[in-house]
């Protein structure tokens, strides 16, 4: 995609970074979440308290919209090894959906968290979510794990889990792995 810039999110995208997430959640999930949680003030919080592993990336058009936005976010709370795993959240917004988006928005963490004490990143995804099922594939993700579609009601399908492993940055080779 070369009619956007992929950035580091700052608090002014905090709006569409939450209409994007509640959009998104409302179709995937099959509810809008309406828990009485202060939405904007969590992605406040992670944006403002971003490091050099755990960011918040958006896909940005030329005009200045935000497309889609991926992060890689803490998942463990042992300070030892608190910087060597990431969940990964892709999100775009709905009609930029399909355009390739949220490949190229996950490509760019994913070649961020090579330059970072990341080992692995982990991402859930509802086993009907072929669309994102593609591209975490197309990517390297591999699936291992599945939880079972939940007794109780809000979630109604099963629950992938995936893992990405980081590969070591070649220093000679610009960087990159790939």
């Amino acid at each position: 995609m070369d009619d956007i810039t992929i950035r580091q999110a700052e608090t002014c995208d905090v709006d569409q970074v939450t209409k994007i997430w509640a959009d998104n959640s409302a179709l995937a999930l099959g509810f809008a979440p309406n828990d009485g949680c202060d939405y904007q003030e969590y992605f406040a919080q992670k944006i403002a308290n971003q490091t050099a592993a755990f960011k918040i990336w958006v896909a940005e058009s030329t005009e200045g919209s935000i497309l889609g936005w991926q992060s890689l976010l803490p998942t463990r709370n042992n300070p030892a090894i608190l910087n060597l795993t990431a969940e990964s959240s892709t999100y775009v917004a709905l009609d930029h959906r399909y355009k390739g988006v949220g490949t190229a928005v996950m490509r760019h963490a994913l070649r961020q968290a090579e330059r970072s004490r990341l080992q692995w990143v982990i991402g859930f995804t509802l086993a009907s979510n072929l669309p994102m099922l593609k591209v975490a594939h197309s990517l390297g993700w591999k699936e291992v794990g599945r939880v079972p579609t939940a007794l109780k009601p809000p979630i109604s399908d099963d629950l992938l889990v995936l893992m990405y492993q980081v590969p070591q940055a070649d220093k000679v080779n610009g960087g990159h792995t790939r």
